[in-house]
């Protein structure tokens, strides 16, 4: 099975926890290249959630290969020790451009407002 072909049975369930092929594995909900300090995707409840932070030029390939099954994508700093600081970051940001909508209205209002229910859910997954 190839790497692209990994990701795709993983995301629909189709792999067991613990298995690996070349240098991508699956366990608890997640998705890794090359390590625990790169989580790929990384399901929340029903959602995956795509770190698409670059990396090296592989994992950018993998990064590429998990983009369709991703239904929202966050760029994490990558050591697992920050990932929960840099989605409640990103969720800052997030907020701050909703309270601008509510100065300017924007039709990108409902995506801010799923974008930060996404971060939330995943805040919770972390801790």
């Amino acid at each position: 099975m190839t790497t692209r072909e990994f990701i795709a049975k993983a995301v629909k369930g189709e792999v067991k926890d613990g298995k690996s092929v070349s240098s991508v594995f699956y366990t608890h909900n997640c998705i890794y290249s090359y390590g625990y300090h790169y989580p790929l995707l990384i399901k929340v409840g029903t959602k995956w959630v795509l770190n698409d932070k670059g990396y090296s030029a592989t994992t950018s390939k993998h990064i590429a290969w998990a983009r369709p099954f991703a239904d929202y994508s966050v760029k994490m700093i990558t050591s697992s020790d920050n990932v929960k600081q840099s989605a409640n970051k990103e969720l800052a940001e997030v907020n701050a451009d909703i309270m601008a909508c509510s100065i300017r209205p924007s039709t990108r209002k409902s995506d801010l407002y799923l974008r930060a229910a996404m971060l939330q859910s995943l805040i919770y997954f972390l801790n």
